[in-house]
């Protein structure tokens, strides 16, 4: 779990100007800001950002100390994709303290009571109390990081929190498919043949956690899944589980996803 501090909210689409930039072969951190009119300071964290997603992975020290994924790669030229949005989402959900917290704690708290609006106060004064950190800090962190669930050029376009004057507004999403198994595969647990269907429910991370969605709903998504035989649902004499495809792997839904999108 990343926990930097980040000074900028992020941005999808410089996202991937920097690290086209990295795959490419730059050897400095000047080398890459300069094309790009930012300072040195913005690339190192955008690197960061890169980290939260799994795009971009330290290597030995050198001067430039970071290298592009394999995943990153793969999605190219498609970060700014709807789909793929929704996977990068859920990825920045998993892997930054604050987000995680906006979003598995403080947002799906909120859901599960059926309150769907709340002011950045009141989710200030929670996440110092949660994660120990001051809320003179937070007023710095918290703005960057509704400011990338918000923003159009962050995971604003999912709609899942929406800015309505003062205050925040949740909204469900029903995710592509793909995306959803793409979760469920990553989050399944080693050595485990099936899972409760109430952990994809609302199980941290889980597909219906991250996207506001109630059990009806993720049903509806498992079916579709079952049907193209990516997992199993067992919901006779009382059992309440799914069970996965052990021959297929998430960067196989990522591919699967790439395709359609060139479609």
């Amino acid at each position: 779990m990343q926990k930097m501090s980040i000074p900028f909210k992020l941005d999808l689409m410089l996202l991937g100007k920097i690290l086209d930039a990295v795959l490419g072969g730059v050897t400095t951190c000047e080398d890459v800001a300069r094309p790009l009119g930012i300072g040195e300071p913005k690339v190192r964290f955008f690197c960061y950002w890169g980290m939260v997603l799994k795009l971009v992975e330290s290597k030995e020290a050198t001067e430039f100390p970071y290298r592009v994924t394999e995943m990153y790669s793969r999605l190219s030229g498609h970060l700014t994709d709807f789909s793929i949005q929704q996977v990068l989402y859920s990825l920045a959900c998993s892997n930054h303290m604050i987000l995680s917290f906006i979003v598995n704690d403080f947002a799906w708290g909120r859901f599960a009571k059926a309150t769907f609006s709340f002011s950045p106060v009141e989710l200030r004064k929670e996440a110092s109390t949660a994660l120990g950190l001051s809320e003179e800090s937070l007023k710095r962190q918290i703005p960057i990081h509704l400011g990338t669930l918000t923003g159009r050029n962050g995971f604003g376009n999912l709609g899942l929190i929406k800015k309505r004057r003062a205050e925040y507004v949740l909204c469900p999403l029903q995710p592509d498919p793909l995306v959803a198994a793409h979760i469920i595969y990553t989050n399944w647990p080693s050595h485990t043949a099936k899972v409760a269907i109430s952990e994809i429910v609302s199980g941290r991370n889980s597909v219906g956690r991250l996207f506001f969605l109630d059990e009806m709903q993720v049903m509806t998504i498992l079916r579709k899944l079952e049907a193209r035989g990516f997992v199993k649902i067992e919901t006779v004499a009382g059992l309440n589980q799914i069970g996965i495809n052990l021959k297929l792997t998430p960067d196989d839904f990522l591919d699967m996803l790439i395709s359609e999108v060139k479609q």
